[in-house]
Order: C-alpha cells, then structure tokens, then sequence
C-alpha cells in the first residue's frame, strides 16, 4: 500500500501539508523492492520513501524519510504504524538474552577533556597561521581561519 501525491494546481510541492492531494496505489514488485533497497541504504527498518515517476516510466528514489508523515494513514485507511509497533514487539522478543547496558564513560570529564584538546590545537593553528602570515600571504581559507581566531582568544 501506497500513497501517491499530486500537488495543488501553480504549486510544484505535492506535499498534503501544502494543499497538494493523494491516493492509495499499489507498488510494482521493482518499486517495492527499490524502498526496501533505499531504507536499507540508510540504515533504517522502518521509513517512508519518496518516489518519483518519470513519464517514460523510470522510477527513482527523491528521500528516505526515517519519521514519515502521517497522511498516509487516511488516505490509505492502512495504519503502517500499528504495523511498526509489532514489528518492535515481535524483534525484541526474539532478543531474549539481553546484555546488561555497559556503564557509559563519565562524559562530562570527556566532554571537558575534549573542549581543553580543540582549545589547544586551535591555539596552535592560530600561532601556525599568525607565523605564515608574517613570512608569506595566506590563501583565502587560512585568512578567514585567522581573522576567527583573533576574534576568539585575541592577539597572541
């Protein structure tokens, strides 16, 4: 089951949301085949996947959505949801011997050890690109990188 979506007349969004209409339609086994292939891709189970028909009959996927819109469930009167949420219980029931979480690392001390690192190689950068600029000229990129630098720790 699928929703085909037109746009509303001088709009070229078909968005329903946008004022554009839809009808349930029935994939081909290629297109059904080609959204399962496009989830996958993205590393979702569960998504909804834009399609776009060429009038020579080529179809190609335009986004994979990982929260799809509800619009579909009243057009197509098929609560795909509904169908999500037994696919979650039936998957971790089949998940019986569960780990135990592995307790995560203090992040605030990672956090804080990681802001002091990026402080420390940014200061060295700027002294890198302060000693190149007296020597030579700086391409575009190192003089934005510079002119941040000076703006954020002042002149050093």
């Amino acid at each position: 089951m699928a929703l085909e979506r037109t746009a509303s007349q001088g709009d070229f969004r078909a968005n329903l949301s946008k004022g554009g209409s839809g009808r349930s339609i029935t994939l081909s086994d290629e297109e059904t085949a080609m959204c399962i292939k496009a989830s996958k891709a993205v590393g979702l189970e569960f998504s909804g996947v834009d399609l776009i028909r060429e009038k020579m009959g080529k179809t190609y996927v335009t986004e994979v959505n990982g929260n799809p819109g509800t619009g579909i469930i009243d057009i197509t009167k098929k609560n795909h949801f509904a169908d999500l949420i037994k696919f979650i219980e039936t998957k971790s029931k089949k998940k019986e011997n569960i780990p135990a979480p592995v307790p995560l690392p203090d992040a605030d001390k990672d956090d804080k050890q990681h802001q002091e690192n990026e402080e420390e190689a940014s200061l060295k950068r700027y002294k890198e690109l302060s000693v190149k600029q007296e020597k030579s000229r700086l391409d575009y990129n190192e003089s934005a990188l510079l002119s941040f630098f000076k703006k954020k720790f002042g002149n050093i």
